[in-house]
């Protein structure tokens, strides 16, 4: 009565389906971006500039997660078209190519992890103690 509830099998795990690549992919950008936000973010959690920095470390995850789930998301979709316009017979494969990687972008953001990092490093103690936990 109740078999067609059971969330879990014995048989072996299906990674092939196109959903499930979006998911995993959007999860593992989130997590890596939460990651790489909290790392400046704690770095100068002491100092004087520690809110600033946290405020744009998390500014740099959005705007990353945001970039790579969109293009990815994007590569997806050209990945489903060609499949089906290639079966069909209405696509000539040397003709099209995939949407290109927004490598300026990823660059920019890049240069702008690595300044919150020095900016993080380099944040002074205040005097009189530290303003945070």
């Amino acid at each position: 009565m109740f078999t067609h509830f059971i969330p879990a099998s014995a048989g072996p795990a299906d990674f092939s389906n196109p959903q499930l690549r979006i998911v995993l992919i959007i999860l593992g950008t989130l997590a890596g971006a939460a990651l790489g936000a909290f790392i400046p973010a704690r770095l100068a959690r002491r100092g004087r500039h520690g809110h600033t920095i946290l405020m744009a470390s998390i500014l740099w995850a959005m705007g990353l997660a945001a970039m790579v789930i969109v293009s990815a998301i994007a590569r997806f979709r050209y990945e489903k078209e060609f499949a089906v316009r290639l079966g069909t017979g209405y696509l000539d494969p040397q003709t099209s190519a995939p949407p290109p990687w927004p490598w300026v972008w990823l660059a920019g953001l890049a240069a702008a992890y690595v300044l919150l990092l020095a900016i993080a490093l380099r944040a002074p103690v205040p005097e009189g103690g530290d303003n945070g936990p």
